[in-house]
């Protein structure tokens, strides 16, 4: 019986395992990768904490919307930004969990260099400044056990720096891609 119990998972994770195929997916937009990791859902303790993450992300290609290679265009891309994050996290629990609001205010640089193949043209550009900032006013975390954390919220980004009705840079810092 244990046998035949042993060959039916056997042949059931054979059968999910050859019908796995391949997944891409690219990063869009101002989510920037590898932010929190494993920590995502966790609620720091009760009290103010400030976080602060350095992120440095940069190619030799530039991709379009769906992450194909444009062609004759070669270059260096990069994008650096520093993240200031300020929680505050009550004693109290609220429905059964932590309120924590926080606040992300972030400093961010980008540069772009790109030669057009066949011809004597490239471009170059880049700038720095404040980011949009991050505000989450309402968030509340979970603990369940030792591993598992849960937390909820609504959150919005607030445009910092220059802003001109109908221009191409509708932000403080833009980047291209």
């Amino acid at each position: 019986m244990r046998f035949r119990i042993k060959l039916a998972v056997v042949i059931a994770a054979c059968m999910f395992l050859g019908g796995v195929s391949a997944v891409s997916a690219q990063q869009k937009g101002q989510w920037v990768p590898g932010q929190f990791g494993l920590n995502a859902g966790v609620i720091p303790d009760p009290g103010f904490t400030y976080a602060n993450l350095a992120l440095s992300y940069s190619a030799g290609q530039l991709n379009d919307s769906g992450g194909n290679k444009l062609p004759g265009i070669t270059g260096n891309y990069s994008f650096w930004v520093d993240e200031n994050i300020i929680y505050y996290v009550p004693k109290h629990k609220i429905l059964g969990g932590y309120f924590m609001p926080y606040v992300a205010v972030n400093w961010a640089s980008g540069e772009l260099v790109a030669n057009f193949t066949g011809t004597n043209l490239s471009a170059a550009g880049g700038g720095s400044g404040f980011a949009d900032m991050f505000v989450e006013p309402l968030n509340i975390g979970w603990h369940f056990g030792k591993r598992v954390d849960f937390n909820a919220g609504y959150a919005f980004t607030a445009p910092t720096g220059r802003f001109t009705q109908g221009s191409q840079q509708q932000r403080g810092f833009w980047i291209l891609g």
